[in-house]
């Protein structure tokens, strides 16, 4: 779904900055209702590169699951890089990138503008073309209940787990050109994704070489990890929220032989202009 005005847009500075026209159709369409805060600029806070640029694409698009975990149809979205439908023999590296509580799968497209971010970096060289996948973060097996603590249901790590793991990456991987090993599957997420990105994605360390937690908390459990596969641990904040404590988990990781940073977004807290450019950090850094 292209999300920002003409193709032909230049970058910009942040300050010049103004979010999409939540009259914009496609938006409407990505989302499926509008947001009440689409179109309050003060959201985008100086200080990040996200105007739309060269290669704008009409993308994201919504792909369905049958899940055999929640007995219905789920719907992620889908980021391809431009070039993604003309060069059909290309296949390309995956991220794998989840919203927190209260959202949903449309959420790093509509407010974290990941895909505007994307076609910045690709255009500009600074990231590799990539697929970006973007679940919900959300599975209820029937009779789930739906009101424990960030809506999860008891089992809902779990259940997360057995959806991700083994149903929707190897869909993705039938139906789109991915390069389907370890070396090249990354795993983010911001808050509750960036805990899921904990549990289940580091739980199953011998899938993903690449890892970004924002504003998630840090690694628990260091030693399970594969250092054979994981390349990287990517640990971000705001910096009102624990740069202490992502600051002292990335020296622990590092001591311990697995290669890890962190950033911390100045001047903000557990909020979008965090993970906005937590996301544009992260993503120069990953498959190269």
């Amino acid at each position: 779904v292209m999300l920002c005005g003409a193709p032909e847009a230049v970058l910009r500075n942040e300050a010049e900055l103004r979010i999409s026209d939540n009259t914009n159709a496609a938006l409407k369409e990505a989302r499926g209702e509008w947001i009440a805060f689409a179109d309050h600029d003060d959201l985008l806070a100086p200080n990040a590169l996200f105007e739309c640029v060269k290669a704008v694409n009409e993308h994201p698009q919504a792909a369905l699951l049958y899940s055999d975990e929640d007995k219905k149809f789920r719907r992620a979205f889908v980021y391809t890089p431009a070039g993604y439908d003309t060069e059909v023999n290309r296949r390309y590296p995956v991220l794998y990138l989840q919203h927190g509580a209260g959202e949903d799968e449309s959420e790093w497209t509509h407010s974290g503008r990941a895909a505007v971010i994307l076609d910045n970096l690709i255009a500009e060289g600074k990231a590799v073309p990539m697929i970006v996948v973007m679940n919900n973060d959300f599975v209820y097996r029937p009779g789930d209940d739906r009101s424990g603590r960030l809506y999860l249901a008891p089992t809902g790590i779990e259940n997360f787990g057995e959806m991700f793991i083994g149903e929707a990456i190897p869909d993705i991987d039938a139906h789109y050109r991915t390069i389907a090993d370890p070396a090249h599957r990354a795993m983010a997420g911001l808050s509750l994704g960036g805990m899921i990105t904990n549990l289940v994605g580091l739980a199953h360390s011998s899938m993903f070489a690449y890892y970004g937690i924002f504003s998630g908390g840090t690694v628990s459990n260091p030693e399970r990890i594969d250092k054979n596969t994981v390349r990287f641990i990517f640990e971000t904040c705001g910096s009102q929220e624990y740069p202490e404590r992502i600051a002292a988990d990335v020296e622990t990781l590092n001591g311990m032989g697995i290669k890890a940073a962190s950033y911390v977004s100045p001047g903000t807290a557990h909020e979008w202009q965090t993970w906005r450019r937590s996301l544009h950090e992260f993503l120069p850094l990953i498959f190269k």
